[in-house]
């Protein structure tokens, strides 16, 4: 597999986790990243609340 990331000149921050329990793990992710962006909050609500065994989140802050 390869990952490719974005073409700009900014740092790229990749995190890959593997849980047992998916849900607790998305809940704590979502959490601990409080925001006043209604896009952030919307993108970690939809996050928490999925309900597969594999799931991501892409948060961009140009």
């Amino acid at each position: 597999m390869k990952l490719q990331t974005g073409t700009n000149s900014c740092p790229t921050m990749l995190t890959i986790v593997v849980s047992k329990d998916a849900q607790m793990l998305a809940q704590v992710i979502a959490e601990d990243s409080p925001s006043d962006n209604w896009q952030v909050r919307s993108a970690l609500h939809k996050f928490m609340n999925a309900r597969g065994p594999v799931r991501w989140i892409s948060l961009v802050d140009e």
